[in-house]
């Protein structure tokens, strides 16, 4: 939040808090927050998403951002989303995401019960 808080020239956090809830509220950003409990969790977003995945492309942002966003969009319409410790995205507190290209696989999730992959640039899924 400092980093972001010096890149936008928000005087103090708290008012940076306040215009990304604006910006949430807007429907112009998605915030994943920690899935732990506490106050901590509650305060900073462990990553801000476009809600508009069509957007993504006005910037220079890589293939895997552009992946995330869009996965984030589909997926937060009817499930509660949280950054969990390993994978990408906790849905509903139970199913584990990682989202990647064709390449990915299940190595940071491996040991984790309800994993997937969410994964594009696929042809077939099975034959």
């Amino acid at each position: 939040m400092k980093k972001l808080k010096g890149i936008i020239g928000v005087g103090d956090e708290r008012t940076l808090k306040n215009y990304l809830g604006y910006l949430e509220d807007a429907g112009l950003i998605k915030m994943l927050m920690k899935s732990a409990k506490g106050l901590g969790s509650i305060e900073k977003p462990e990553k801000i998403y476009l809600d508009n995945p069509n957007l993504i492309f006005a910037s220079q942002a890589d293939i895997g951002t552009a992946r995330e966003t869009f996965f984030m969009n589909q997926i937060s319409k009817d499930h509660d989303i949280f950054a969990p410790k390993s994978g990408d995205f906790l849905a509903d507190g139970k199913f584990v995401f990682e989202a990647g290209g064709k390449n990915k696989s299940f190595k940071q999730i491996k040991m984790l019960e309800n994993s997937f992959i969410a994964s594009d640039e696929i042809e077939r899924v099975w034959e």
